[in-house]
C-alpha cells in the first residue's frame, strides 16, 4: 500500500501521510473516547469531569439527609421535654433566685424571650410586630435569591450585598408599618417566630458541611422549638429550668432546652465566624493557596 521509506510498514489503519486526518479524527498518540476529559487518566464511564465527583455529591446528600434527622430529633427532644413539665411541676412555683439549678414551671404567653424581654423593658418601642415578620421571611427569600450568584466573588461583593439585603428588608419592615393593618400580639409573635424558623432553615439548607451546618442545624431547631410551642396546648413557650449561673453569664431567666440549642449554635456561629476569618487573613497574607 504505497511505497514507504521505513523499514516496517505502518501496521493496517494508520498512516502517515502529511494530509491532514479528516473532520472529527484526532492526531493523538491515542484517540480519546467518546466523552473522555482532557486530563492525563480517562474517566470511567458515567462518571463525570465536575470537581465533584458524584461519590462526593452522595456523601453531600447523605449528610444533609443526617443533619436534617438531628433537627428533628432535637425538636421532638424539645417538645417532650416541655410537655413533660407542664405534665410534673406545678405551675407558678417561686424562683430562688441564687439556685445553682431549679426546675420551675413558667409559661411565657408572650412569646418573647428573656433578651427580648430584657430589651422590652428597655425599649418602650421594642415589640414583635406584623412587618418584622414579613421582614424576615423576606431576608429568607434575599438569601435564597443571593445563593444563585457565583460563588467565586470578593468580600467586597458580599458586604454590598449584606448591606443591600439589610437595606431592603428594613424598608420592607418600616413600608409595610404604614399600611399594615394592625393585628393581635399572640399572631404577630407567632409570624415572627415562623419567619426565624423559616430563615435558619435557609440558612442550614445552603450551609456548606461542617461548623456552619452544625449551628444552623442548632438555631433551626431552637427557632422552630420555640414555634411549635405556641402551637399545641397550653399555647405558650413553656420554660422550666434555672440558674443563678446562665442568668448572671447569659442573661436568661428560667429557660428550655431550645434555649440551651440556641446559645450552643450562637457559639459554634462564633467559632465558623473566627475561622472563615482566620482564612481569609491566611489567603491575603499569601500563607495559604484559596480553595
Amino acid at each position: 500500500m504505497g511505497d514507504s521509506k521505513s523499514p516496517i510498514p505502518p501496521e493496517a489503519g494508520h498512516s502517515t501521510s502529511p494530509v491532514p486526518p479528516e473532520a472529527g479524527h484526532s492526531t493523538s498518540r491515542i484517540a480519546p473516547d467518546a466523552g473522555d476529559s482532557k486530563s492525563p487518566i480517562p474517566l470511567e464511564a458515567g462518571h463525570s469531569t465536575s470537581p465533584t465527583p458524584p461519590d462526593a455529591r452522595g456523601v453531600e446528600h447523605s449528610g444533609k439527609a443526617g443533619s436534617l434527622l438531628g433537627i428533628t430529633a432535637l425538636v421532638i427532644a424539645d417538645a417532650l421535654s416541655k410537655i413533660t413539665a407542664v405534665l410534673l411541676l406545678p405551675a407558678g412555683g417561686p424562683v430562688r433566685r441564687e439556685a445553682a439549678l431549679q426546675l420551675v414551671l413558667s409559661l411565657n404567653d408572650l412569646g418573647l424571650g428573656s433578651w427580648a424581654r430584657t430589651l422590652a423593658d428597655r425599649n418602650d418601642e421594642f415589640g414583635w410586630d406584623l412587618p418584622k415578620a414579613v421582614a424576615l421571611f423576606a431576608l429568607a427569600g434575599a438569601v435564597l435569591f443571593v445563593r444563585r450568584f457565583p460563588h467565586r466573588r470578593s468580600t467586597r461583593f458580599w458586604f454590598l450585598v449584606a448591606v443591600a439585603i439589610f437595606a431592603l428588608t428594613s424598608a420592607v419592615s418600616v413600608v409595610l408599618a404604614e399600611i399594615t393593618p394592625s393585628v393581635s400580639h399572640r399572631t404577630a409573635v407567632l409570624l415572627t417566630r415562623a419567619g426565624q424558623s423559616a430563615l435558619w432553615l435557609t440558612l442550614w439548607g445552603i450551609s456548606a458541611a461542617g461548623v456552619w451546618r452544625h449551628a444552623c442545624a442548632l438555631m433551626a431547631a431552637s427557632a422552630l422549638g420555640n414555634f411549635l410551642s405556641l402551637c399545641y396546648p397550653p399555647y405558650a413557650i413553656v420554660d422550666f429550668v434555672y440558674s443563678a449561673v446562665t442568668r448572671r453569664v447569659f442573661g436568661l431567666g428560667v429557660f428550655n432546652l431550645a434555649d440551651v440549642f440556641h446559645l450552643i449554635g450562637l457559639a459554634l456561629l462564633g467559632v465558623a465566624i473566627v475561622r472563615w476569618a482566620a482564612r481569609r487573613l491566611l489567603v491575603a497574607t499569601g500563607r495559604r493557596v484559596p480553595t
